[in-house]
């Protein structure tokens, strides 16, 4: 059996998916696996480790990335049509896709009969509040459940979601498959509290990840405007990753309006794992007020792994996350105003570290594999 691993994006939850894939095929000697990426990734494999396996082979190609650009329909086709050339050029019996929506409706359409295809759905319709939106990703989901070449559907992070659909679309197609967490050794990872001048006093807030309009990035510096200097004082905002270009001349305008008013530390770039993983582990709480929240988000895992409480939104599934799993606190509206009231509330309370990282020690990349790799003997 030959299974295509399918992904047009290799950054950040990306890369990370990858490799937890890769990791669960090397325990699968008896299939072969072909992991179809762009050619990007030879720049960023650095960051994992991938053990050679003469079962494993991966398939690099130019402009993979580009090809998800522009309306979801066109992207969409783009996408089924590569991945029916590369279904041909190796011959598979099956294809997963790691971001199942990004070539629906059109790929079921595309497959030779006998090739079944599967993947992760990350976008959950029933937290979508864009009435478009939610209506397409339905459709799409109807698709999915209806069409013969679709065999399973993964739904991350969200057992009612699975419950939902399979009794909405009176199937068996969606599965529950959880977020997973990579194993970390903290000892291996550094304190740089140092590098960031903070003193023993300091609060280290952490806003982290490629920073977009949806991301609340925007709104954290409102609140860093909101709030009372004797507040900010032993306060430090840390942004850390990759500023949205259409979203920079905002963030840098309402930075330096702020910028002497608190301690505010910048690092515009692509921000690697290991990097990422000293912050969360110098830093005291994380902030992740995403205004748009019907889908996971990885933040939460460093988050609970790390023991760091986080501040997020109180809607769709992220809010049920923080809250069911007592991760944090949750605001209601995501504007300057409310974000600083919760930073306070962040300051003031106390979750135990058994709790925090309880989260973490049930989302691992042992149980995703385990549910992925099941059907594979």
């Amino acid at each position: 059996m030959t299974t295509l691993v399918f992904d047009p994006q290799v950054e950040g939850h990306h890369l990370e998916c990858l490799h937890n894939l890769y990791l669960g095929a090397l325990r699968k000697p008896n299939h072969k696996f072909i992991f179809a990426v762009p050619s990007e990734f030879e720049k960023l494999r650095a960051q994992y480790e991938w053990p050679k396996a003469e079962h494993i082979t991966f398939d690099l190609i130019d402009g993979l990335s580009a090809l998800r650009l522009g309306p979801i329909y066109a992207s969409a086709w783009r996408l089924s049509k590569v991945v029916r050339r590369l279904v041909e050029i190796h011959k598979v019996d099956s294809v997963f896709l790691i971001m199942l929506l990004q070539v629906m409706p059109f790929l079921p359409f595309f497959l030779p009969r006998g090739v079944k295809a599967g993947g992760i759905l990350y976008n959950i319709f029933l937290y979508e509040t864009r009435f478009g939106q939610r209506i397409y990703e339905m459709l799409m989901c109807l698709i999915m459940s209806a069409h013969r070449g679709i065999e399973r559907v993964f739904v991350m992070n969200d057992q009612s979601a699975v419950d939902t659909f399979n009794r909405k679309f009176c199937t068996k197609t969606f599965a529950y498959i959880t977020d997973p967490m990579q194993y970390i050794d903290i000892d291996k990872t550094e304190c740089i509290r140092s590098e960031l001048n903070a003193k023993p006093t300091d609060k280290i807030f952490l806003h982290f990840g490629a920073m977009d309009r949806r991301k609340g990035t925007l709104e954290i510096l409102d609140a860093i405007g909101v709030a009372a200097a004797d507040e900010l004082r032993n306060r430090i905002f840390v942004f850390a990753g990759r500023i949205d270009s259409g979203m920079k001349a905002d963030f840098y305008e309402k930075l330096n309006s702020v910028v002497n008013k608190a301690h505010i530390v910048v690092f515009d770039k692509f921000c690697d794992t290991q990097f990422l993983f000293n912050l969360c582990r110098s830093c005291d709480y994380i902030l992740m007020p995403y205004t748009q929240s019907y889908r996971s988000s990885g933040a939460i895992g460093y988050a609970s792994l790390f023991g760091k409480p986080v501040l997020g939104p109180s809607s769709g599934l992220i809010g049920r996350l923080i809250e069911e799993n007592n991760l944090g606190i949750t605001i209601e509206t995501i504007d300057g105003e409310h974000i600083a009231r919760g930073i306070n509330e962040l300051c003031n309370m106390h979750i135990s570290d058994d709790k925090l990282r309880k989260y973490a020690d049930t989302h691992t990349v042992e149980e995703f594999n385990s549910v992925v790799f099941s059907s594979y003997k």
